[in-house]
């Protein structure tokens, strides 16, 4: 109030007296007292703020928080291909906070002729691709398409994948929907 001070003249007691002595006691009073409908919509405010603050703290796709049964999907990525190869892989993590199953995928004829669900089991040193046609997603739990695990292949590759480029694919789930997401083609694992 170093200011408010300045401007006063005369100093009686607590009110200040002079040319602006009014106003300014009346610019204090206002400070010091809120008005009724001040007071009234600093709840509201105060509400409405903590909403926007759990809102920006909630969107980090955490399957944890959520209970709409939707799938969240992160971490899509491709390895790059050499020329002349005809099969690619996507890789990815999805969680549901409700039990679900990848039934399939489908990319740009542009890119591939089609998109295929498979996993990769090794026994005895020796490994073995098979197709599947679904994908499990335990409620709460990771699905986790990953190199020498399960995966979806790109069949019939129109040219290579190449290192910095996206390509969409949209997958298919039994109880969320579809999902498009961005693929990121990479030289190694995110």
């Amino acid at each position: 109030m170093g200011s408010l001070n300045a401007v006063a003249t005369r100093r009686r007691g607590n009110r200040y007296l002079g040319a602006h002595g009014p106003e300014i006691e009346t610019l204090r009073a206002r400070i010091a007292r809120p008005s009724a409908s001040r007071r009234s919509a600093f709840p509201a405010v105060l509400i409405a703020t903590g909403a926007v603050m759990l809102a920006a703290c909630g969107g980090d796709g955490d399957a944890a928080s959520r209970s709409d049964g939707s799938v969240v999907v992160t971490d899509v990525w491709a390895r790059a291909t050499p020329p002349g190869t005809t099969v690619g892989a996507v890789y990815l993590t999805a969680t549901s906070d409700t039990a679900d199953s990848l039934t399939g995928a489908d990319v740009d004829p542009a890119i591939a002729a089609s998109a295929t669900l498979h996993s990769t089991e090794t026994s005895g040193g020796m490994s073995m691709m098979t197709a599947q046609s679904t994908l499990e997603i335990p409620t709460g739990d990771v699905l986790a398409l990953e190199p020498s695990g399960s995966h979806i292949m790109l069949v019939d590759l129109t040219g290579p994948l190449e290192s910095g480029t996206t390509f969409d694919l949209t997958l298919h789930f039994e109880q969320a929907g579809d999902e498009t997401v961005t693929v990121e083609v990479r030289d190694d694992a995110p």
